[in-house]
């Protein structure tokens, strides 16, 4: 069946390196898929705000899909469509957990990102550039008592940067006895991603499907981490970039070049564009 969509990752996947920067062969191939008809969606875990400086870079794209599937943003609409949230009595429990261990966490929130004012002494740098967390921390807003500060708001996602395996793991552990409500994912070594049980980029990918009355074959999926797994797994062409991580490799129908090298931009020219 012909691709009638394209979902892509952004950090690890679209994005270079440098996570700030979309390649000019990628958004080059973007552009001509789109101009064929194909819709695009930024598929991320990133919250929406710090999306906008990709958006301005390909402002022709039709949805974000953000929070690893938690919301959905049109673009062209200029408005949310799809949300599916943590609800504030578990967001509650978990942030205390959280508040008792040596990790830096946020929570994304209306699009937003907010912290705990101190938790950022935890945080430490793992190959980031200077100017992603710049940006990064101009979109996070921290407050001296966040529970207080967010008092019955849903949240789109939880995240965590542990610096010990064990506080990683034992994480893990006590986010189990919620999985039930709870989906967990990781996109890096040393974190953990947390969103409502029905909020992946899988499930969220056939909400979209169902809006463009399409099915799961006409969809093209791209992506690095395991966070991308369930769209890979539901989508028709699956595409695991270079640097992906081994699992999702496994997973995919097929491996192209990577993020340092318009891995993005090579896939959609084999599969959407026919060159």
């Amino acid at each position: 069946m012909s691709v009638k969509m394209i979902l892509i990752d952004l950090d690890g996947t679209l994005m270079l390196p440098d996570h700030i920067t979309v390649s000019e062969a990628n958004k080059r191939t973007l552009k001509a898929a789109h101009d064929n008809g194909v819709k695009i969606v930024i598929s991320t875990g990133r919250t929406l705000s710090v999306v906008r400086r990709v958006i301005d870079q390909i402002p022709f794209i039709d949805c974000v899909m953000y929070s690893d599937g938690a919301a959905v943003y049109d673009v062209k609409e200029n408005k949310v469509i799809y949300e599916k949230l943590i609800d504030f009595s578990l967001t509650e429990k978990v942030i205390e957990y959280l508040n008792g261990v040596e990790v830096y966490y946020n929570l994304y929130i209306d699009g937003k990102i907010v912290t705990q004012k101190g938790r950022q002494r935890f945080f430490k740098n793992s190959g980031l550039s200077e100017e992603f967390i710049k940006d990064y921390l101009k979109n996070t807003t921290m407050y001296d008592d966040l529970l207080s500060g967010i008092e019955g708001k849903g949240a789109e996602l939880i995240v965590g940067f542990f610096n010990c395996e064990e506080d990683l793991n034992n994480a893990f552990g006590f986010i189990n006895s919620f999985k039930d409500k709870l989906y967990v994912t990781s996109a890096f070594t040393n974190e953990f991603e947390m969103t409502n049980n029905e909020a992946t980029k899988g499930r969220t990918m056939k909400y979209l499907c169902s809006l463009e009355g399409i099915t799961n074959e006409n969809v093209m999926a791209i992506g690095d981490s395991h966070n991308d797994l369930p769209m890979l797994e539901e989508a028709g062409i699956a595409v695991a970039m270079g640097n992906a991580e081994q699992l999702v490799k496994e997973k995919a129908d097929y491996i192209t070049e990577t993020n340092a090298n318009d891995g993005v931009a090579l896939a959609i020219e084999k599969f959407v564009l026919n060159v």
